[in-house]
């Protein structure tokens, strides 16, 4: 069972924080304490720190137990290397008025993928009911599987205006999906390798016809707040339509074998 859960706007990627290839993860893991216990502990903070605006808060409690908030100069809004935090490709200091992370939000759902593989983590919010301000937003972040102190924050944080933004529909469809965990006995359970290879034949399939992307029933997916209906064929293959000239070589993937979730990020060349 795979279930693809893919940004409602790209991320841009940058060539230092290009995607990992399966072995060079593995390898990278060999000395993790990286663990999906403390992943989880991290979104379930995340998703807090944003309904209530405090950053401060949040990036204090991911830098303990330094407790050493060193992590840019806010007079010109910006990050070191060592933490980067960006939203929709712009770095930001994350604690500073800018930051959307400073900013209460009213969330009416949210979604989160953990990968310990890459020690990074995946967090849909829909705010369709924020007062006066509607947002759907990504967030992905990352970090160093020896001391799980944060490396990269990035958002896509998507509001009136952008491409099909609809976060009413969108949260409309996202509670008519159940995503429950699978068991690791389970035969629905799809290895990591093959989670990502369902994500890169995503990709692929953009600058590639004859790529077969492996959508199942009920053969619709998210585009904006708009249900995309492919054509459900009679042996069951899932017949979508999209672009077929764009070229996708930079991306980033948080893999989750046990929520059978590959949710990636992508830009164009």
């Amino acid at each position: 069972m795979v279930r693809l859960a893919l940004p409602t706007c790209s991320l841009a990627a940058l060539s230092s924080i290009l995607l990992l290839n399966s072995s060079a993860s593995a390898a990278s893991t060999a000395s993790s304490r990286c663990t999906r216990s403390f992943l989880n502990s991290v979104t379930a903070q995340y998703i807090t720190a944003q309904s209530l605006g405090e950053s401060t808060a949040f990036i204090t409690s991911l830098l303990s137990p330094s407790g050493n908030l060193t992590i840019g100069n806010p007079s010109n809004n910006t990050t070191t290397p060592s933490f980067l935090y960006k939203e929709n490709e712009v770095p930001l200091f994350p604690t500073s008025p800018n930051s959307t992370l400073s900013i209460p939000i009213k969330v009416d759902f949210h979604r989160s993928a953990h990968d310990p593989t890459r020690c990074a983590t995946f967090t849909e919010l829909i705010a369709a009911n924020n007062p006066g301000h509607p947002y759907v937003i990504h967030t992905r972040m990352e970090f160093s599987p020896s001391t799980l102190l944060p490396t990269l924050i990035e958002s896509v944080v998507t509001d009136k205006g952008d491409w099909l933004f609809n976060a009413t529909g969108t949260l409309s469809l996202a509670l008519q999906e159940s995503w429950p965990p699978i068991p690791s006995n389970s035969s629905a359970r799809t290895s990591y390798s093959q989670l990502q290879a369902v994500g890169d034949s995503y990709f692929n399939r953009f600058g590639n016809t004859s790529v077969t992307v492996p959508w199942g029933p009920p053969c619709i997916r998210i585009e904006g707040g708009l249900p995309a209906h492919g054509n459900l064929t009679a042996d069951g293959r899932c017949l979508q339509e999209w672009p077929s000239t764009i070229i996708v070589p930079w991306r980033r993937y948080v893999v989750d074998e046990e929520m059978g979730v590959d949710a990636g990020g992508g830009a164009d060349a």
